[in-house]
């Protein structure tokens, strides 16, 4: 998902942007990728300590009951043009290195509406919106500088990633348009946080900073070797004796203290009334928003006031073997403690006669308020509800960007053969 993400300011992109104030802040935006929910020790799980974050949801505002697309590439886009996914065609799977497919370049994006306003403007981390033409990466995007990789996962030490064929197998990381070789063997979360800390330090503030710190971690390395962590920082978590728990632990673990290094600069920028409703605990000016839409999959799912409604798989992933839609618990169980501060917690509890959500098969309906973790389908029982849902699913479809049935179409002139070993624009 990327759906455990984390991150230390939320910008939301009004319809207009105008300055309202003389001295705008200095932004920067920590995004954590896949971060899980017992991945942080904030809500109450004591296996993985995360003071740095914790800092930030005592000191900021915890959005509990929001959700995120959960891959990384629709994700992306909707940060960076707050619209919906399924408004550019970009709601469905995500890019694949070799892939000739990014966010539209008509798309203005969230940096290039910042720099309208003055502001400075740079990425740390990952890209993954596209890379096949130079005008598809961030230099051309609206950031002025750009250290990081075009690919959804890399290796955390070699910066190489994995890849469905080898011939497209290559370096990632780049200095601007420059590959950083010499960065080989230095570990990604501690190497971006270096540069991150270097590019506010050298920051000269007549101008705002905005600075976009897209973390790798703890998105896994790959499907041979997922987990990678220094192993001065493993060895602090020997009392988890699941293999890869442990390295994910060190992962989340690192980019925690990377977080204590920066987070003193966050801030929270959101306009309008949506800044009320969170700040000050009023009503949400809003009563429905579309999770996913894409005919393709088919997968569907929609939220209006306290009612959840979900249909198909998440990315057409029907086999049993591989499934985005079920609960997962870690391999040592959930260690819960006493949870701190109320605003953290979310209270479940599985009804004893809830019915189950098969919705390869049929629409799922869930009450959100009274049962946040969707244990009990009420398709049945609200018939009325999930009809009126599914009517709203098939009005906004109306008005959707087709998704790509063919994706995954690799264009051989991207095979790093031909450029020395990179993975890097091939097209002009």
């Amino acid at each position: 998902m990327e759906y455990g993400n984390v991150a230390c300011t939320l910008f939301l992109i009004m319809p207009a942007l105008t300055v309202t104030a003389v001295k705008q802040p200095n932004i920067v935006f920590i995004l954590a990728d896949d971060l899980g929910w017992t991945d942080v020790s904030f809500h109450g799980y004591d296996e993985i300590p995360t003071p740095n974050i914790d800092i930030l949801a005592e000191e900021g505002v915890i959005l509990h009951d929001y959700y995120a697309q959960y891959l990384c590439t629709p994700s992306r886009v909707a940060l960076m043009t707050g619209k919906y996914p399924f408004r550019t065609g970009m709601q469905r799977l995500v890019l694949q290195i070799g892939e000739d497919r990014a966010l539209p370049l008509e798309e203005k994006l969230l940096p290039e509406y910042l720099k309208d306003l003055g502001y400075s403007t740079h990425i740390i981390g990952k890209w993954h919106l596209g890379y096949s033409k130079r005008t598809m990466t961030p230099l051309y995007r609206g950031f002025d500088s750009f250290f990081g990789y075009y690919a959804g996962a890399n290796d955390y030490f070699n910066y190489t990633p994995e890849v469905r064929k080898e011939e497209w197998r290559g370096f990632d990381l780049w200095d601007n348009v420059t590959a950083c070789q010499k960065c080989k063997g230095q570990y990604s979360t501690n190497l971006f946080t270096e540069v991150a800390i270097k590019k506010i330090d050298e920051h000269h503030y007549e101008k705002p900073l905005f600075l976009y710190f897209s973390h790798m971690a703890p998105h896994a390395a790959g499907k041979y070797d997922p987990t990678q962590a220094p192993w001065k920082d493993e060895k602090h978590f020997s009392y988890i004796k699941h293999d890869d728990r442990r390295e994910h632990a060190a992962m989340v673990n690192v980019m925690d203290q990377s977080v204590g290094k920066n987070y003193a600069f966050c801030f929270l920028a959101i306009g309008g009334r949506s800044w009320d409703a969170i700040s000050e605990g009023l009503p949400s000016p809003r009563e429905e928003i579309v999770h996913q839409i894409d005919p393709v999959g088919p997968e569907y799912a929609i939220r209006w006031k306290n009612y959840k409604l979900v249909y198909g798989s998440p990315a057409g992933l029907k086999t049993k073997s591989f499934r985005m839609d079920h609960w997962y618990k870690p391999p040592n169980g959930i260690h819960a403690k006493f949870i701190k501060h109320e605003k953290a917690a979310v209270h479940c509890k599985k009804p004893s006669h809830a019915l189950p959500c098969h919705s390869l098969l049929v629409p799922c309906l869930f009450d959100i308020e009274e049962d946040p973790c969707e244990y009990n389908n009420l398709a049945g029982s609200h018939k009325n509800i999930a009809d009126l849902l599914m009517e709203k699913i098939r009005e906004y479809n109306t008005t959707a960007l087709p998704s790509d049935p063919d994706i995954f179409d690799l264009d051989p002139r991207a095979k790093t053969a031909f450029h020395h070993g990179l993975i890097e624009p091939w097209l002009t």
